[in-house]
């Protein structure tokens, strides 16, 4: 087997196991974004709405940026079929994300991203 399909097997193995880890409650939509407002809304707020968010980070210059992520994978039925699966299986990932930047706990930025991806066992 070539290296570059064992990556490919590794990287869809990994879209299983991140969907299983990494989604909260909270299913992220773009219609999300029409209830807060910049340079109004509270960290709090945005909590209290939504609830706990699946990563918090805090970079250099103090903006705190929360991220709410969702991510459904669907394997196609071929690929456990023996043999046959190598060639014809793989997977379909979609990915959404919303995250909020915050200055010192008021609402800086929003961003919705919505993401889809199919990968194959062997071959493109």
């Amino acid at each position: 087997m070539k290296i570059k399909s064992l990556n490919k097997i590794c990287l869809l193995l990994s879209f299983v196991v991140l969907a299983s880890c990494a989604s909260t409650k909270y299913k992220p939509s773009a219609d999300a974004m029409e209830h807060f407002e910049e340079g109004k809304t509270t960290y709090h707020e945005v909590i209290g709405v939504l609830g706990k968010p699946v990563t918090t980070t805090v970079n250099s210059n103090g903006d705190k940026i929360i991220v709410y992520s969702d991510m459904t994978t669907k394997v196609d039925p071929a690929t456990y079929i023996p043999i046959v699966g190598m060639f014809a299986g793989g997977a379909k990932a979609d990915m959404k994300t919303l995250s909020f930047t915050f200055k010192n706990d008021i609402l800086k930025d929003m961003q919705y991203l919505e993401s889809s991806s199919h990968y194959k066992m062997l071959g493109n």
